[in-house]
């Protein structure tokens, strides 16, 4: 057997140190390869919990476990306020314990109904849960994730929500007393409505398909005509609801998914005009044709030689130009993990085109219109994106430093777990908009003026 360890010369005994994990963190297999490698650079995740490590009273390193999505292994960081692994120690199947320890822990909660136990439903305070197992939850700290993750794999659990303080868990409905009213023992997307849900998905639960925030969904959303004309998704069973990537999403059978999938985005208003009037309460929105004025619409392969161009400019290669699609129009277009540093989009019209994994750093972006774009997991560092409006986009997972986003609009974007550091929000208007688990601070928001002669990007 080959493999790798740490051997110390002539050492008497083993020096090991108390821990406790107090947070945890998955990486993609790339992503973990890179920081075990360079433990001493600077991480958002380690940022983000850097206030809860430290050596407590009674001698544990409350720690941050650091897991590869794809192995066993993990690494321990004890970064004691630091924003680097300032102290950290190799842990062989880490998340096998780690899953282990979870499972012991909702064994325990289930078969003593530990919690508010009422008839088939309780909830799980995590006060309750420090006290009595001895290990931090919060909704942010991936140990609340692992829980809800454990009690999905239950048979017996139906129902699962997560708050900000609790897990409110209920038993299947099927599995209630025979006499009970047949009406009762079936929930239903219609019988959801009644909890007036907010940023939720809706997802098949055996067939993956594109997914819509749902802004809001309650009794008063729809009309009489959209409850008639949605009937089968409003009949679809809701076999579970939990934590998934892209927050709350509600597993549902006996409905189509590509039903499924027109529903949520129709809510989001990716339909015409007279649907959405006509399936929706209230609404009272009418969409402003597109002004494209005498903007040029660049075919695929005028984008294509741009782009190769502008690669060249980058790398100061012979025939580079600089990206210019300034006042242009922008179609179904790819830029999928594209290099578009400092290209410059300013007064452009962008529809439907797919942004993602693309590098957008130092893009110029003001006074553009974009629908129905792509742009998660893209990095936008330094980007201007001024007095623009943005519809019907997608930020999921979008890293940001630095972007200048005031005046904006953002009309019902999806921005979970979107990252803006030192971003400029003054101005910036935020319509029917899903920021979920993002880390912009509408309370925090400071001018433009303040934030550009502060440590934000210098507006010229």
């Amino acid at each position: 057997m080959k493999g790798t360890t740490e051997f110390r010369r002539k050492e008497a005994q083993m020096f090991l140190d108390k821990f406790r994990v107090v947070a945890v963190e998955t990486l993609g297999h790339e992503e973990y390869d890179y920081f075990s490698k360079h433990l001493l650079d600077d991480y958002a995740f380690i940022e983000d919990h850097a206030e809860e490590m430290h050596v407590d009273s009674d001698g544990y390193a409350n720690s941050l476990l650091v897991l590869n999505d794809r192995d066993d292994d993990g690494i321990l960081v004890n970064s004691e306020g630091s924003y680097y692994a300032r102290y950290s120690s190799f842990l062989p199947y880490a998340k096998p314990m780690m899953k282990k320890h979870i499972k012991d822990i909702i064994d325990e909660i289930i078969e003593g109904k530990f919690g508010d136990f009422d008839n088939g439903s309780w909830i799980i305070g995590f006060d309750d849960i420090k006290e009595h197992f001895d290990i931090t939850v919060t909704p942010n700290n991936g140990i609340g994730t692992l829980i809800v993750e454990e009690l999905q794999s239950r048979e017996e659990i139906g129902e699962i929500i997560a708050t900000e303080d609790a897990i409110e868990i209920t038993e299947y409905l099927n599995q209630v007393p025979e006499n009970t009213p047949s009406s009762e023992k079936l929930m239903t997307v219609f019988s959801l409505m009644g909890c007036n849900l907010e940023d939720v998905h809706l997802v098949d639960n055996d067939e993956e398909h594109d997914l819509a925030t749902i802004v809001e969904l309650n009794q008063n959303t729809l009309t009489d005509q959209g409850k008639k004309d949605w009937a089968d998704v409003l009949s679809a069973k809701v076999e579970r609801i939990y934590e998934g990537d892209y927050g709350v999403q509600i597993a549902v059978s006996g409905c189509d998914p590509q039903r499924l999938e027109d529903f949520s985005k129709m809510l989001a208003g990716y339909c015409t005009v007279d649907d959405f009037n006509r399936w929706v309460v209230g609404n009272g929105e009418v969409e402003e044709p597109l002004d494209l004025g005498n903007k040029y619409l660049l075919n695929d392969h005028d984008i294509e030689v741009k782009c190769a161009k502008h690669l060249l400019w980058l790398y100061d290669e012979e025939g580079g130009v600089q990206a210019d699609f300034r006042n242009c129009h922008l179609r179904n277009a790819d830029f999928t993990k594209v290099d578009l540093t400092s290209a410059l989009f300013d007064d452009c019209v962008i529809e439907n085109c797919n942004f993602t994994s693309a590098a957008m750093n130092s893009v110029e972006m003001s006074r553009a219109t974009v629908i129905d774009s792509n742009f998660s997991y893209t990095v936008m560092d330094d980007i201007i994106c001024r007095e623009s409006t943005l519809k019907h986009c997608n930020f999921s997972q979008n890293i940001t430093y630095n972007g200048n986003f005031a005046h904006t609009k953002f009309d019902r974007c999806d921005l979970f777990n979107a990252h803006f550091h030192n971003s400029c929000f003054d101005g910036t208007d935020f319509v029917r908009t899903n920021y979920e688990d993002s880390d912009i601070d509408l309370d925090s928001i400071v001018s433009e003026e303040a934030w550009s002669n502060s440590n934000g990007t210098l507006i010229i």
